[in-house]
């Protein structure tokens, strides 16, 4: 296995030698979404495609993705099958709608391809979509076949195992060493990453091997981030920081950024293949200048999604703790029934359109939260003064 590892490695190093980045904007995009990749994967786990396409592309450490929230019930759930950062993602936008243009809409031939069935919602707009559960192994040849037989010009793998991986090593049995570790050399999650990296190896190889590869725009990255215990949960910032690399016709190589949000791939990917973005509203990404060959941009990047996420977490614990605490003051409950009617939260993703923008929305929500959190702080000093002697 070692042996196949390292001819592999040694095949994809080949191919990338010496990729020069043409002005012209690329024949075909190719997205490959490697489910719940942990920020820190390339450094702590063994990818090397990744790391080789890192080196020769630009590569962006903390992609911030929405909080991961997936509603069962309500507007969002009446549209959307899957969590927020998918829908959002390809929408190059958090402000959603029932009918939402998307970056497939954009292109003339595009392919969805997911060894999963949770992304039913977000398919309109392909000519070509493939659902089959199964091994990520099988996802990438469907993708090869497609391709080779139908040429697109934009395709969405979604490979969904190394999430998966996440969730075994949450919910492993208690006498299992890597229980929530997903880090544990032993563990699914670091077993699953490993072999999504050599699938897209494998992916890699084939375009070269069809003449594809000089001309294809390729970015590997994720859907949402994952926790060293497992899985997603909304809190911690792990679950929603992901890591992502872009190669191919005008990205520069060898560089390097810390900061970008989810929604900024989309207006990105299509400055680069010369289609229009699909959505330009207030909630909409940026062009990733400094990843783009010739640049003179010399900033780490921005997130504004990554002070958005961090007020929502702080709602969440503050809603919390002044229902906990009503149990001894009942006007806190009241409280935090007037504070939800005004926060613009996860539960009310349809609607955070009407503020405009990220910036007005986060500043909206922050003011309500500071509210929360200031009555909770109020009432917790009454109580130290009736208690002291």
């Amino acid at each position: 296995m070692n042996r196949q590892i390292l001819a592999l490695v040694a095949v994809v190093f080949t191919l990338f030698a010496g990729v020069a980045h043409a002005a012209e904007p690329p024949a075909r995009t190719v997205l490959v979404i490697v489910d719940g990749l942990h920020f820190k994967a390339p450094e702590r786990l063994s990818l090397p495609v990744f790391n080789q396409l890192a080196r020769t592309g630009s590569v962006v450490d903390k992609v911030t993705g929405i909080i991961p929230y997936h509603p069962t019930h309500g507007e969002y759930a009446r549209v959307h099958t899957s969590s927020y950062p998918n829908p959002m993602m390809m929408a190059g936008t958090l402000f959603l709608s029932a009918k939402q243009r998307m970056l497939q809409h954009e292109f003339g031939d595009a392919a969805f391809i997911a060894n999963s069935r949770s992304y039913q919602s977000i398919t309109d707009g392909y000519e070509v979509v493939i659902q089959q559960v199964g091994t990520d192994a099988v996802a990438v040849g469907r993708a090869i076949e497609v391709l080779r037989d139908f040429a697109p010009d934009f395709l969405r793998l979604h490979l969904q195992n190394t999430g998966n991986g996440g969730s075994e090593t949450l919910e492993a049995a208690d006498d299992a060493p890597w229980k929530h570790d997903i880090w544990h050399p032993d563990s699914p999650y670091v077993a699953k990453a490993a072999e999504a990296d050599r699938q897209v190896g494998r992916l890699v190889a084939a375009l070269q091997d069809m003449g594809q590869w000089d001309d294809t725009l390729f970015i590997v990255t994720s859907d949402h981030g994952q926790t060293t215990t497992g899985w997603h949960p909304t809190l911690p910032e792990e679950s929603w920081m992901f890591p992502a690399v872009f190669h191919g016709p005008g990205i520069r190589a060898g560089h390097r950024i810390e900061w970008a949000d989810q929604t900024d791939f989309v207006p990105t990917i299509a400055h680069l293949a010369g289609v229009p973005a699909p959505n330009e509203d207030g909630g909409a990404g940026r062009v990733l200048t400094p990843i783009l060959a010739g640049s003179d941009d010399q900033s780490d990047g921005l997130s504004l999604i990554y002070p958005l996420n961090q007020v929502l977490a702080r709602y969440i614990v503050a809603e919390a703790e002044l229902i906990l605490a009503s149990r001894e003051a009942p006007y806190l409950n009241s409280l935090a029934m007037s504070m939800e009617s005004r926060f613009y939260g996860l539960r009310r993703v349809m609607n955070w359109h009407e503020m405009g923008s990220v910036e007005a929305l986060t500043e909206h929500d922050r003011e309500v939260v500071l509210a929360m959190e200031g009555a909770l702080a109020q009432w917790r000093e009454a109580q130290t003064g009736a208690t002291a002697p």
